[in-house]
């Protein structure tokens, strides 16, 4: 029995007050959390392709420039083992790695839900609430599986109450670059001075004393490092319609 099926009490009473992670981002208040993470303006009247902006898969020639390694995991389980793995309080190196099988994602989540956005890739998503803390997280876990079944990228949107360690954890272990922004925190990952992978996090639109652990909404896709694949049409408009605002 995995811990989303266990009653964890308080980690529970987390996820209803925050609506549960689906309702948060398949509702109107879910739309309005992904609004204080990259606000819907207007499309720039530019070229769609930012020069700072690596979108979809890219079969043009790259210069032998390094790519920025994640940190490995050192813990990382036997395949038996996958879902004591992600029992709270949850270590989100844990879920977050690009080394995981489909059976994993079906196996240690009650509620997965298939999601065709991109028809390059299989994507799984699950709800995710890593603890009580104000550190801790809630929100909408994705992974986007290859035709062989390998994670190529990873989407995850939600809340929590203190962003510091989730920012520390992508700069050490992930290897993101805080970069200068308005309305909140902006950390990329870059090669060849493309944006391959970012998580923005800004304050939520209605900060509340009875939700605490929800004052901050955060945006984060990192894709494969060493992959032809760039950033999601999704993701690369978040960034540009921010660029062409100058607020990043």
């Amino acid at each position: 029995m995995s811990f989303f099926q266990k009653p964890l009490g308080a980690t529970l009473l987390l996820g209803t007050a925050l609506g549960t992670p689906y309702v948060l981002f398949e509702t109107e208040s879910g739309t309005q959390l992904r609004q204080a993470v990259a606000p819907e303006l207007p499309s720039p009247n530019p070229s769609p392709q930012s020069d700072w902006v690596d979108v979809g898969p890219d079969s043009s020639p790259k210069p032998n420039v390094p790519y920025p390694q994640i940190e490995p995991n050192r813990q990382t389980p036997q395949e038996g083992n996958w879902i004591r793995a992600v029992q709270p309080p949850i270590d989100l190196r844990q879920v977050i790695r690009f080394d995981i099988p489909p059976d994993f994602v079906y196996q240690s989540f009650p509620r997965v839900s298939t999601v065709l956005s991109d028809l390059s890739f299989d994507g799984l998503r699950v709800p995710l609430v890593s603890g009580t803390q104000a550190y801790d997280v809630a929100g909408s876990l994705t992974y986007y599986f290859d035709i062989n079944k390998s994670v190529r990228r990873i989407q995850f949107q939600g809340v929590t109450g203190d962003p510091g360690p989730l920012t520390q954890l992508m700069i050490q272990h992930f290897r993101l670059t805080p970069q200068k922004s308005l309305g909140g925190q902006l950390l990329t990952m870059r090669w060849n001075n493309r944006v391959t992978s970012f998580i923005h996090i800004a304050p939520a639109p209605v900060v509340s004393a009875q939700e605490p652990n929800a004052r901050f909404a955060f945006f984060m896709e990192i894709n494969k490092p060493a992959d032809h694949y760039g950033l999601s049409a999704q993701a690369a408009q978040m960034l540009m319609q921010a660029q062409a605002a100058q607020r990043w």
